[in-house]
């Protein structure tokens, strides 16, 4: 059993509320664990199941204070987040301003101990306060780009979303109309903001996870919590999302496939039955070909002072090492590879740079 088969199987426990357990006689190299949980953004997962473990297997006293404060940092960072919503929830109900809150701390509800869900930022959509927001909840300057802006509430990232989906491919343009003529069906939490419709909601997730396979990306092509996020969804939401409805618009927006690959990804990292959604479009090797990539793939960096060749060699072997997993994703943004090389590396040539 590797280290990656540890940590899967841990996280795999902690998510779905199972006690843990690992083999007989199984030597775990516990500062590796460490390492592949928090690069994977599985940590506080990982200790939650360790916690749960007989004696015999617990880590030493310096690995245990290490690994805990660790997930106490992603703990209270989940604190002050929600801490964070709920101030902007009372403010937009003040002043009669719908908040949409997209995928993030949102889907962290999903999870036995909502707290260990790592978090990045508070994405949310505003519908037509979008300017009216940036008002009323910047406390200082505010960076605009085409999708959104970006401020700080009390040192957390907030995305005022004044798109849901950039459009910038085809897929991704009838994504968020599909999204946006369903934006009257939105769904009250008890906390007080709103949810997409789990159908729309779960077109809005998938797209945004094909979003981040991308093999011009440093580092990891994607942390394992991602797909944790969507498989965890689909599984808890299997009777709001029947198959043959599911499939009719997923065809119609041309993610029929990525799907199918997302639900035998996720049967994979769960170890649950989402049989339900086989409709033989994807290849069963080639998930667990993109599982290996997805663990172990090793970055190919470059370093901005390399020559045009070596640069391009680098990406090109990048492109093609992930191209099990690519050819699930929907047509690629516009500055894909080729333009990558014309555009940039050609242009800056000839502008003498």
């Amino acid at each position: 059993m590797s280290t990656y088969e540890v940590m899967l199987s841990l996280t795999r426990a902690a998510i779905l509320g199972e006690k843990a357990s690992l083999p007989e006689g199984l030597t775990v190299d516990w500062d590796e664990l460490f390492e592949i949980s928090a690069e994977q953004g599985t940590l506080a997962w990982v200790w939650d199941a360790v916690c749960s473990l007989p004696q015999k297997h617990l880590l030493s006293r310096l690995q245990a204070i290490n690994w805990g404060l660790s997930a106490q940092e992603i703990w209270d960072t989940y604190q002050k987040q929600r801490q964070v919503l709920l101030q902007m929830i009372k403010v937009c109900q003040e002043n009669h301003i719908q908040l949409l809150l997209l995928k993030g701390i949102g889907l962290s509800q999903l999870y036995p101990k909502p707290e260990s869900r790592p978090c990045g930022d508070i994405d949310i959509y505003l519908f037509d306060d979008y300017e009216k927001g940036n008002k009323l909840f910047c406390e200082g300057s505010v960076s605009e780009t085409d999708l959104h802006s970006e401020f700080h509430i009390d040192q957390v990232h907030i995305e005022n979303h004044k798109l849901l989906i950039f459009p910038n491919t085809k897929t991704k343009k009838a994504v968020g109309q599909y999204v946006l003529n369903h934006i009257d069906d939105v769904i009250l939490s008890k906390e007080g903001y709103y949810v997409l419709p789990h159908l729309p909601n779960l077109t809005y997730l998938l797209m945004h996870t094909l979003n981040h396979f991308n093999y011009k990306g440093g580092t990891k092509v994607i942390p394992i919590r991602n797909i944790i996020d969507l498989a965890v969804f689909i599984y808890k939401n299997q009777s709001e999302l029947p198959t043959r409805e599911t499939y009719q618009i997923l065809r119609s927006l041309c993610l029929d496939k990525s799907f199918e690959m997302i639900v035998l990804l996720s049967e994979r990292l769960l170890n649950v039955d989402l049989s339900q959604y086989h409709v033989g479009l994807v290849n069963t090797k080639d998930a667990e070909q993109i599982i290996k990539i997805l663990l172990k793939e090793p970055c190919f960096h470059f370093e901005e002072d390399w020559p045009f060749l070596k640069k391009s060699y680098a990406l090109w072997k990048r492109f093609y090492k992930l191209y099990p997993l690519t050819r699930y994703v929907p047509k690629k943004p516009k500055n894909g590879l080729f333009q990558f090389f014309i555009r940039r590396q050609f242009g800056l040539l000839l502008r003498g740079k």
